[in-house]
C-alpha cells in the first residue's frame, strides 16, 4: 500500500512534471542496460509474470484492513532493481487506466514503488548471514516501513488532505471511507504517520509472511529465478 491513490487534478503541476521526467530518465537508463546485457533480456518474461502478480495483488483489498499486497519485495528479489522498476511502471500505468489512482500520479507512484524495489534488493543482499525465510521477512518489513515513511513525507510536503492522499477505505468496491477528521489530523508528517502506520502495520506483517513463502517455494521448484549472487540455502 505504498503507492498513492490520488485522483487526477489533485497533484500539483510541478510534482507531475518532475516525477514523470525522473521516471522516464530512469526507464531510459534501465532499458538501455537491458539491451546491453543478455542475462537481463532473458528475464523479460519473468518481468511480465511478476508484473501480473503485482497487478493482481494491488487490485484486491484484504478486506478487514484497508491494505492490499504490493509484492514489490518479490520483484526486487526475482527481477532486480532495473527490471523491477519497469514492472513498477507497468503496474502503475495499468492501475491508473482502471481508476486505481490518477494517470497524473503514475510517475510519482513509479518512483516510490521503484525505490521500494531497489531498497528491497539492497536490504536482501545485505542480510546474507541469516536463513532465507527470515531474510525475506526482514527485507519486506524494513522496505515497506521505510517507503511508507517516504510516502508520508511526500504527501506532507503537498499540504494534501489525509483521506485524499491515503485513500483510507475499508474496501475499494464498497467505498466505505474511514472517518478521518482533517481538523485534528493536519497534513504534517507526524500526524499523517500516526494515522497510516497503525493501519498498514498488520498488512506489512501479512505481506512479509506471504512473500517469504513464495520465495521459499521458488527456491525449491525453480531456483534459477533468483540470482546466484543473492541465493541462500532454505532454512
Amino acid at each position: 500500500m505504498t503507492h498513492l491513490h490520488i485522483p487526477d487534478g489533485v497533484l500539483p503541476g510541478i510534482w507531475i512534471f518532475i516525477s514523470f521526467a525522473l521516471c522516464f530518465v530512469v526507464l531510459g537508463l534501465v532499458i538501455n542496460y537491458v539491451k546491453k546485457h543478455k542475462n537481463s533480456k532473458k528475464k523479460i518474461i519473468h518481468t511480465a509474470v511478476i508484473s501480473a502478480l503485482m497487478l493482481l495483488g494491488m487490485s484486491i483489498p484484504l478486506g478487514l484492513i484497508p491494505y492490499h499486497l504490493n509484492l514489490t519485495v518479490l520483484a526486487g528479489i526475482v527481477l532486480g532493481s532495473g527490471l523491477g522498476f519497469i514492472a513498477a511502471f507497468i503496474v502503475n500505468l495499468f492501475l491508473a487506466l482502471v481508476g486505481h489512482g490518477g494517470l497524473t500520479v503514475v510517475g510519482l507512484n513509479t518512483l516510490i514503488i521503484g525505490f521500494e524495489v531497489y531498497l528491497a534488493r539492497t536490504i536482501f543482499n545485505s542480510l546474507s548471514n541469516i536463513g532465507l525465510v527470515k531474510r525475506v521477512a526482514f527485507t519486506t518489513v524494513f522496505a515497506l516501513l521505510l517507503v511508507t515513511v517516504l510516502m508520508v513525507g511526500v504527501v506532507s510536503t503537498m499540504n494534501m488532505p489525509i483521506e485524499v492522499a491515503a485513500h483510507l477505505e475499508c474496501s475499494h468496491h464498497t467505498h466505505e471511507t474511514i472517518s478521518v477528521s482533517t481538523d485534528h489530523f493536519t497534513n504534517n508528517f507526524i500526524s499523517f504517520l500516526l494515522v497510516v502506520l497503525p493501519i498498514v502495520s498488520g498488512g506489512i506483517i501479512l505481506e512479509s509472511i506471504i512473500i517469504s513463502l513464495i520465495v521459499r517455494y521458488i527456491t525449491k521448484v525453480k531456483p534459477d529465478l533468483i540470482d546466484y549472487s543473492i541465493r541462500y540455502p532454505v532454512k
